[in-house]
């Protein structure tokens, strides 16, 4: 799941998970987002690999993550769900 995440678009992804981070994507543009995601429960790469953008928001509502912009979480993910799903 990672690898697809690094495939970001645009947009960059900071996830933190058992004191890692990992920056995910590349801004290639001006109108690129940034965001912070922090990892409670790996269950959360199964939810994306499964359900793609869907998945991520049940496994929030789950707890598995957390973020310091839902909002522009959600629309990173929109933004590169080709990248998800692919």
């Amino acid at each position: 799941m990672l690898a697809r995440l690094e495939r970001l678009d645009r947009d960059v992804i900071r996830l933190e998970e058992a004191g890692v981070e990992h920056v995910l994507g590349s801004p290639t543009s001006s109108d690129g987002l940034a965001a912070r995601v922090r990892i409670h429960d790996p269950a959360l790469y199964s939810a994306l690999a499964r359900r793609g953008v869907l998945g991520a928001g049940e496994s929030y509502v789950n707890g598995h993550w957390s973020a310091d912009d839902l909002v522009r979480v959600v629309r990173i993910l929109l933004r590169n769900r080709g990248v998800l799903q692919g």
